[in-house]
């Protein structure tokens, strides 16, 4: 696929996708497909856990560009969906002058309660919380995929998450700062097998360093608190009871939607203490761009932050092939091969699906991880063993 094939969603993130889909291909032509893994973990951990960590690691980069077309692309809808409102709303506006009505219910009837009307006020607040919520799922798909590649000792990445990241990442910078390095022999210290990163001095710790780089530093991707609020909205918009949807006129007879500041904190707390009247108007509790804006802007942030650390694991992963000994690869980081709990027994609704289970059609790609984890009926039996 040519750029000229990319649809603007597409493109606005193509940079960061490219290089993911890229790392991604060079990984599953790195497999082995005899003894699961990749040649140069041999040894780590049993075969088992090396092909669940290099199958994770594949599924979490291609997840991760997933997720951030995903965002783009609920971004795209948001924004033709207050392009829609905005046209309703000239007409209504229009229509509410020329009849010489003064009853503003007539206006907010013709805005509001029609059903298309409802569907697309849905859909403006629905696109948004989409966005926000694949951009947050990008980080943590990316994380787990850092934490692989970086050799972290961190335990059962199935269930990282980006904060666990930046712990690491953290962990790194603060004994940088703090401690003076010091020449230690690998043999005599055995770093990650009992700390999640590797120690002052150790040949993988600047490896390490350099791969979290950019976690530290995703200011310079953005503006001013970009990243907090992205997350602090999404968890918000999650879990949180929804605070009321605001639209500002925006004196050209175009509506723009507004978010809240402090995503976190509940509607009341946001209008009272968000906005603290003599010194600060009570529309200082929303951030005065619209929110279309807002969420192409958080897409291009995250997708400079995801190439910015792909190329870092990508850098990282090369000098680790090169030299395999510098930092091991841990199988503490799958906790479980077998998962051993009772299978659900949900049948689904509707009428049972009959395929043809005489062949699967699956990417290239995909076809490579498939037979470097044996799932094959024919190696599937080597799991049981």
């Amino acid at each position: 696929m040519t750029t000229r094939d990319l649809e603007d969603y597409e493109q606005r993130v193509a940079g960061a996708t490219r290089l993911l889909d890229d790392f991604n291909n060079q990984l599953a032509n790195e497999l082995d497909q005899q003894n699961g893994g990749f040649r140069w973990w041999t040894g780590f951990s049993d075969w088992k856990t090396l092909t669940m960590l290099s199958d994770y690691l594949l599924q979490s980069l291609g997840g991760t560009s997933e997720s951030l077309t995903s965002a783009s692309l609920q971004a795209d809808v948001h924004r033709q969906a207050s392009s829609d409102e905005d046209k309703v709303y000239r007409n209504a506006l229009a229509d509410f002058k020329d009849s010489g009505s003064v009853d503003i219910e007539d206006f907010l009837k013709a805005l509001l309660n029609e059903p298309l009307a409802r569907r697309r006020s849905l859909t403006i607040t629905e696109s948004a919380e989409a966005c926000l919520f694949h951009l947050g799922q990008t980080l943590d798909r990316l994380a787990a995929a850092v934490i692989i590649v970086g050799g972290f000792g961190f335990k059962d990445v199935a269930t990282a998450y980006w904060n666990d990241l930046e712990k690491l990442a953290v962990e790194l910078d603060t004994a940088n700062t703090t401690s003076q390095p010091q020449a230690i022999s690998r043999q005599a210290t055995t770093p990650s097998l009992t700390t999640p990163v590797e120690p002052l001095g150790a040949p993988g710790r600047r490896v390490q360093e350099a791969l979290v780089a950019p976690v530290l530093g995703w200011e310079q991707f953005g503006p001013t608190d970009w990243l907090t609020w992205m997350r602090e909205a999404r968890h918000g918009l999650t879990h949180r009871s929804p605070a009321s949807k605001f639209n500002a006129d925006r004196g050209d007879d175009r509506l723009a939607r507004l978010f809240y500041r402090q995503p976190r904190w509940s509607e009341v707390q946001a209008l009272v203490f968000g906005s603290k009247p003599p010194n600060r108007s009570i529309f200082d509790t929303f951030i005065l761009t619209a929110s279309t804006d807002v969420l192409d802007g958080l897409c291009g942030s995250t997708a400079q932050l995801v190439e910015s650390l792909t190329d870092a694991m990508m850098a990282c992963w090369a000098a680790r092939k090169a030299n395999p000994s510098m930092i091991v690869q841990q199988g503490r980081l799958w906790r479980k091969v077998d998962p051993q709990e009772p299978l659900s027994q949900f049948p689904g609704y509707g009428d049972a699906v009959s395929f043809d289970s005489r062949q699967i059609r699956v990417s290239s790609v995909e076809n490579k991880r498939y037979l470097a984890a044996r799932i094959s009926d024919d190696r599937r039996r080597d799991w049981y063993k």
